[in-house]
């Protein structure tokens, strides 16, 4: 990415792939949702594990139906 890249430019950018492996991080989860959402990304891939997640399991939580998580 361009460093003068705003945060919200990063974001749309990254919703428009057509798929995401997530990274430990909610950014990238808002990239895979927004993409899912609104601009036909075809797949999601989420880690088993999130390291402060506290209460719940990653698929109770974050999962979106048809994500698949590695």
């Amino acid at each position: 990415f361009p460093s003068h890249d705003t945060v919200g430019e990063t974001l749309r950018y990254m919703s428009s792939f057509n798929g995401i492996i997530c990274a430990n991080s909610t950014f990238s989860w808002w990239a895979g949702y927004i993409g899912s959402k609104w601009n036909d990304m075809e797949i999601v891939i989420l880690p088993k594990k999130f390291s402060n997640l506290e209460k719940g399991s990653v698929e109770s939580v974050l999962k979106i139906e048809g994500w698949e998580i590695f």
